[in-house]
């Protein structure tokens, strides 16, 4: 086959991959029956949220009227401000713009993953896998809501491979994830990954970039700021009933079992430690995909409320354990993001979930199994490969122009994180 064919060939599987993602993404947002966009719940609460931010700045004191039930805005004020664009557009065209936004950033995101597992062509196989992940779990429930899960996922990885700052070096590190712990608090847990690999600079640009943008509503409303920061990121009931079944964290675990909440701190304080632990040993084996996923992973276990939606780093955990030769764990990865996803078919309305059986148990807290086993198989896989010195920061392994080539690092390439 000559060299013009193969490369026409290329581009045709990632071509059909790329059609099948959009039509399995049009399935989910059109209601076949009338032809209308589906309803995407969350979307709206962003949408209304934004629109009285812009007006008065009362979106903690009200529940919005959805066309489902009334709903809180839960999100930072800097949330609000991001979302206002929404306040301006017609529901249906917000719906559709957002689950283009959610699918493009996320084979973005698997690209620049699979660029730091070393793969060749990386934008094409992003497109040939790019259905397959739409297929998980986590992604499908992510459009079906209309959820941002997706926009923070690709802003961490940016930051955390480096990918921007091949493009514009002079862009400081952490600055991206400090903005998504400005959207929505949870990503400051990535600090942890800044810190096992020893990049002290993007864990100051990471708070400073949280702070200044966390403040940044203040210079319309200082008072929303304030009673945000004091009082509603306490209120953990507004989020919804931690026993629900798609929460799948330890405490929904607890919760759904009944057991007292100081099993939760133990449970907590115990994989917060082995979570930094195993990511400690990636990075110092200069498995830094995997050492970010590890921290993803602990941040979802401990977080009080971690919706299966939030929990769309499994598919690039997988890529992660793939390059990292631990394949029988990336194929339970993924097998509990699609067949496995028990949680899915278990009675769950009407506080059923507090009547489960210990299988259901069990079976309707698969994620947090998951994410425990591989937190536990990495610490344990990877203790004996012991290096003498961990990485210096994190390193910058992706490029726009490597992404869409065989790229092989050289002891000439600044992109070895050995030279």
């Amino acid at each position: 086959m000559s060299l013009i064919n193969r490369i026409a060939a290329d581009w045709w599987t990632a071509a059909i991959g790329a059609v099948c993602a959009g039509i399995l993404v049009a399935l989910m947002l059109v209601d076949v029956s009338n032809g209308s966009v589906r309803y995407l719940v969350d979307l709206d609460v962003y949408r209304l949220g934004a629109t009285e931010f812009l007006r008065s700045g009362n979106i903690y004191n009200q529940r919005f009227h959805t066309q489902e039930t009334p709903l809180p805005f839960t999100y930072p004020p800097f949330a609000a401000l991001v979302f206002s664009p929404l306040a301006y557009l017609p529901l249906s065209l917000s719906s559709v713009l957002f689950s283009t936004i959610t699918v493009v950033c996320l084979a973005t995101a698997c690209a620049i993953a699979l660029a730091w597992c070393d793969v060749a062509h990386p934008i094409l196989w992003a497109l040939r896998l790019i259905p397959l992940v739409v297929l998980c779990e986590p992604v499908i429930a992510t459009l079906m809501f209309g959820q941002i899960n997706t926009v923070l996922l690709l802003l961490v990885l940016v930051d955390a491979s480096g990918a921007l700052r091949r493009i514009f070096p002079w862009f400081p590190p952490g600055i991206l994830c400090g903005i998504a712990a400005a959207i929505k608090l949870t990503p400051a847990i990535f600090a942890m990954y800044f810190l096992v690999t020893k990049n002290w600079r993007a864990v100051r640009n990471l708070a400073l970039s949280a702070i200044v943008a966390s403040a940044l509503p203040a210079l319309w409303y200082p008072s929303l700021v304030w009673q945000y920061f004091s009082d509603t990121i306490f209120a953990t009931d507004r989020i919804g009933a931690s026993y629900f079944a798609a929460n799948q964290s330890i405490a929904g675990v607890i919760s759904r079992a009944e057991e007292s909440a100081y099993w939760w701190l133990f449970f907590s304080i115990t994989v917060i430690v082995g979570g930094g632990y195993s990511a400690y040993r990636a990075a110092y084996n200069s498995h830094h995909l995997l050492a970010l996923n590890l921290i993803a992973l602990t941040g979802l276990l401990v977080s009080p409320v971690s919706w299966s939606h939030h929990w769309v780093w499994l598919p690039i955990t997988a890529f992660a354990l793939w390059q990292a030769k631990m394949r029988i764990m990336a194929g339970w990865v993924l097998f509990a993001t699609t067949v496995g996803c028990f949680h899915a078919f278990l009675p769950s309305r009407n506080h059923l979930e507090l009547e489960w059986t210990i299988t259901q148990q069990i079976l309707g807290s698969h994620y947090v199994i998951v994410a425990g086993a591989v937190l536990a198989w990495c610490g344990y896989q990877l203790r004996a490969n012991y290096v003498a010195s961990p990485p210096q920061g994190t390193p910058i392994p992706t490029t726009a122009g490597y992404l869409a080539e065989d790229h092989r690092p050289t002891h000439n390439d600044p992109a070895d994180p050995h030279r």
